[in-house]
């Protein structure tokens, strides 16, 4: 199989930008090494030495820290510090919602030292919001899963009971997560309903319930067309990438 080249102008850096806690996150380290092979110096944000992508061959560089976006002047001031090291203006790749929620609504004095996309500022944290995309989908039309952003826990059982069980959980705000609870979940009992209300009303992380749509043997999916991997019984299943997609009526 022929492969076609193109020249590619690898004069201009890339940062990568990760405020994801999860020091295994493969999405920055795959455009470290996908950028860093074809000639463009790569510089990457990284939680300490030992994380996996912080020791790939294709950086130029290396910085050493663990934003906050809850700190966004310190973030700014930060980032202004990295471009100054690196001495030149670069394109600012960020790897995680937080990042692209980050850059849109605080990015604009950044402008000077990074090249990054300029969406509405509202965009990126409506587009990474689970019931806010829920409702960008219906404002546009687009067929959606029936759900609800339960109030209560009796908000929350009337639905499953309408729906039935097995459902979907979502965090509404993924990024933000404090309870401990996986992003996107499979509950299979009243029991398990009240443990993730009660968890997430304990923690303040919103909650978003969905009908479950099997899209094949032990699989679900996401409303974002995002494959994830969630729990059902304990146990960790594959996701499927379009199983919640729910077919406009005939």
């Amino acid at each position: 199989m022929t492969r076609n080249t193109y020249p590619i102008d690898a004069s201009t850096p890339a940062v990568v930008l990760k405020f994801d806690p999860n020091v295994m996150h493969h999405g920055g380290l795959g455009v470290i090494r996908s950028l860093g092979r074809m000639g463009v110096p790569v510089y990457g944000v990284h939680e300490g030495p030992w994380a996996p992508a912080a020791r790939s061959r294709y950086l130029t560089g290396r910085f050493l820290w663990r934003p906050d976006p809850a700190d966004a002047d310190r973030v700014l001031a930060g980032l202004r510090r990295l471009a100054d090291r690196i001495g030149q203006r670069s394109v600012l790749l960020t790897t995680d919602d937080a990042g692209a929620i980050f850059l849109a609504e605080y990015g604009r004095d950044l402008r000077r030292w990074f090249l990054f996309p300029d969406p509405p500022a509202d965009l990126p944290r409506r587009l990474a919001g689970k019931y806010s995309l829920h409702e960008l989908c219906r404002e546009f039309g687009i067929p959606s899963p029936r759900t609800v952003a339960p109030d209560s826990l009796r908000a929350a059982r009337e639905f499953a009971s309408a729906a039935g069980y097995p459902l979907i959980a979502k965090l509404t705000t993924p990024w933000a997560k404090g309870s401990g609870l996986l992003s996107t979940s499979v509950v299979a009992s009243q029991q398990e309903l009240d443990h993730a209300y009660e968890t997430c009303v304990r923690s303040g992380d919103g909650l978003m319930l969905q009908e479950f749509i099997p899209g094949g043997p032990a699989t679900t999916g996401s409303s974002t067309g995002i494959a994830t991997t969630i729990r059902f019984a304990g146990r960790p299943l594959p996701a499927s990438r379009n199983g919640l997609i729910r077919p406009p009526p005939d």
